[in-house]
């Protein structure tokens, strides 16, 4: 389970409309307001998935694995299986989606990983 922390929670709830929360958590009208007001009891979990679940900007990383790979953006791209286009905005701070995000993060922190992909072992 997820630590809660209410200043991420917060900060997330401030971007969103009611409604937005209300349709994207399956909240009655009685629970958004509950919740808009500060009363988090019962959708900690909840809460905490949503607000992480914001798309992010990965173009670090993939600066990190072409240096570290010695790889061109393309062979990048091919390597990790991410269309070019999609790729090529990524790189130029676009935000990527989260299941996106974490899979070059996660092969951005695995060195073997990479050595791995790039040998075509895996």
């Amino acid at each position: 389970m997820l630590k809660f922390d209410k200043r991420l929670v917060d900060s997330w709830l401030k971007t969103k409309s009611e409604s937005a929360v209300r349709q994207s958590l399956g909240l009655s009208p009685k629970q958004t307001k509950a919740v808009f007001s500060g009363n988090y009891d019962g959708f900690e979990e909840y809460l905490m998935w949503a607000s992480l679940s914001v798309p992010s900007d990965i173009s670090a990383e993939l600066g990190g694995l072409e240096e570290s790979l010695g790889l061109s953006r393309v062979r990048v791209a091919l390597l990790l299986g991410i269309p070019w286009k999609s790729y090529t905005r990524f790189r130029n701070r676009g935000l990527a989606d989260v299941a996106t995000a974490n899979y070059v993060r996660i092969v951005a922190n695995n060195p073997k990983f990479i050595k791995q992909l790039k040998n075509r072992e895996i």
